[in-house]
Parts: C-alpha cells; sequence; structure tokens
C-alpha cells in the first residue's frame, strides 16, 4: 500500500511521489474530502495524472472515494450520498469528459474504525460482549454499558470514550436516517468500507 501525499500538501513532492506509486499499484483511490469536495490543486492534479494513467492502461482502476461522509449527519437535513456522488462526478466531468464513468464511493473511515474498536471492545471486556451478536441494537445498548463502566473503581478511559463516540454517532445516524435499530452492521454499511475493499479486491 502506497500512501502519497495529496496535492495540497505543502513541502513535498506530490506528483513524484504519485507517479512512482501509480507505476506500481494495481489500484489507486483518489479520496475527497467531503468538507471540501474538490480544491482546486485536486483539480489540477486530476488533469495531470489522468494521462498518466491512460499512458500505463490503468485509467480504470482510478477509484474515487468521498471521505468523512460522517460530516454530513452534522447537517440539519440528512444528505443523500447519491447527491454528493452526483455532484463529484459532475466536477470530474468538468475537469475531464472520461471521467464521467468513474467509479465513486461515499465513505466514513471514522465509523468503519468505530465499528472496529467495538468488536475488539466486545472480544477483551465481558461487560461489551453483547456487542458480539450482530443483532445487538447499539442505540438502546451503548449507553447504559457506558455508564456502567463509569461507575467501576478502575475506569476503562479508553474504552469509554470509544463508546462515547459510538453513542453520539449511532444517534445521529438513527435520527437522520430513520433506522429504528442500528447495529454494528448497520454502522459498517452505513461506513462504506467494506463495499470499497470489496470493490478493490474485485
Amino acid at each position: 500500500v502506497y500512501d502519497t501525499p495529496g496535492p495540497d500538501a505543502t513541502g513535498t513532492n506530490h506528483k513524484e511521489s504519485a507517479i512512482k506509486a501509480i507505476n506500481l499499484c494495481d489500484v489507486a483511490i483518489f479520496a475527497i474530502d467531503y468538507s471540501k469536495y474538490l480544491t482546486k490543486d485536486e483539480e489540477e492534479y486530476l488533469k495531470q495524472i489522468k494521462t498518466l494513467f491512460e499512458t500505463k492502461h490503468k485509467f480504470h482502476t482510478l477509484v474515487f472515494v468521498i471521505n468523512k461522509m460522517d460530516l454530513a449527519l452534522n447537517d440539519k437535513e440528512a444528505k443523500s450520498r447519491i447527491k454528493s456522488i452526483d455532484f463529484i462526478r459532475k466536477r470530474l466531468c468538468d475537469i475531464d469528459e472520461h471521467y464521467k464513468d468513474c467509479v465513486i464511493f461515499a465513505t466514513s473511515a471514522q465509523d468503519y474504525f468505530y465499528s472496529l474498536e467495538l468488536l475488539q471492545a466486545a472480544h477483551e471486556d465481558k461487560k461489551c460482549s453483547v456487542f458480539l451478536d450482530s443483532k445487538t441494537n447499539l442505540y438502546t445498548e451503548l449507553r447504559g454499558i457506558k455508564e456502567e463502566l463509569e461507575e467501576e473503581e478502575f475506569q476503562n478511559e479508553e474504552l469509554i470514550n470509544v463508546l462515547s463516540n459510538l453513542d453520539a454517532e449511532v444517534g445521529k445516524i438513527k435520527s437522520q436516517l430513520g433506522y429504528k435499530s442500528v447495529t454494528i452492521q448497520t454502522l459498517q454499511n452505513y461506513s462504506g468500507v467494506p463495499q470499497l475493499m470489496n470493490y478493490v479486491s474485485y
């Protein structure tokens, strides 16, 4: 895995490292920040690397990801992933018409890693073992378990913090998206990361 600096990175030769990675990689994921969409630097960057991908016959392995979709839950009205993807697709088409058929995923790496942290806690802490059941409703269970842990003499601050973060995020998902029950699977599906990983593997 090559993690190259983005075009906004200062003091780095991002073009040189990107060219090296493109020559070596099977799949390239171009991450776009949901809060910024495409910056001018990113647009210029994409004009340059499109030609490079085509020269290397790898254009079909360039995948776009709109990350930090969890930020959409902070808005007063839930924003559709489809609208976000369509907006980015139009911006990409403005750069070059060849981008009109590109593959775009909307993800929340934060929510995916929250789910992994919870699964780890479920294996390590008896109080959290209820989360090993894939049907457990996080919305109804998280707060109670967090409060139990807070009452212990020797508190696991790291675990309490994980549960607090999850509790806030699950509440947003439930209210914004109208789920009756939010499970770990719901959280992972909302994150979009498993779908992205499956596509990249394919």
